[in-house]
């Protein structure tokens, strides 16, 4: 395929598989009684399919905050989320799909169900955010070594302290801030630091 310019910031990946549809398939297709028991026992068609993760930028009107009225069965108060996928998101994932659908084409096969919205935010496995790590305590909570600012006794190393959730798995990004942290914190208390 020709390189295209886009309108987004950033970028998108992909994950995909492929395999035979199960004999689950029986439970959403066509079907009853002995014919149906005797196609199941035959494998399915093969699939290929395609994820499509896109970046979140960084957006101020992306908020956390807890209710000065509302509270848990606790008496915690509950916390009110507002984000929302924005223009550039919603480009990248527009183009992702149809990238997608063009490489599964060229493989002739029959395209099915596409979908074209993303999932709504919060859905994903790896939602970050909220707790920024950053230099200055008025617009961050963790300093770069994941301590927060004012709690000196508490480091943050998962993706809260990320303001950008990137579209790769963060795992050994988590394990590195962990790391780092943790040497931070064992270097303070040799200096006996609290």
């Amino acid at each position: 395929m020709e390189r295209r310019d886009t309108t987004f910031l950033r970028g998108y990946s992909f994950q995909g598989g492929s395999g035979r549809d199960p004999w689950k398939r029986g439970g959403h297709g066509p079907g009853i009684g002995v014919a149906l028991k005797q196609e199941l026992r035959r494998p399915g068609p093969w699939m290929v399919g395609f994820g499509i993760s896109v970046e979140c930028l960084p957006d101020e009107r992306n908020t956390i905050a807890l209710s000065t009225t509302r509270k848990d069965q606790h008496g915690m108060p509950l916390t009110r989320l507002d984000l929302r996928w924005r223009e550039n998101e919603l480009a990248a994932a527009a183009h992702g799909v149809e990238e997608a659908t063009g490489m599964l084409k060229l493989l002739g096969g029959q395209i099915i169900p596409v979908h074209p919205e993303p999932a709504p935010p919060g859905t994903a496995i790896h939602e970050m955010g909220g707790a920024c790590m950053g230099a200055d305590p008025r617009h961050s909570v963790t300093n770069a070594s994941n301590q927060l600012h004012d709690a000196p006794n508490v480091y943050l190393t998962d993706g809260a302290a990320m303001s950008s959730s990137g579209d790769r798995n963060p795992s050994l990004t988590y394990m590195a801030m962990t790391a780092r942290a943790a040497a931070y914190a064992a270097d303070r208390l040799s200096h006996g630091a609290a």
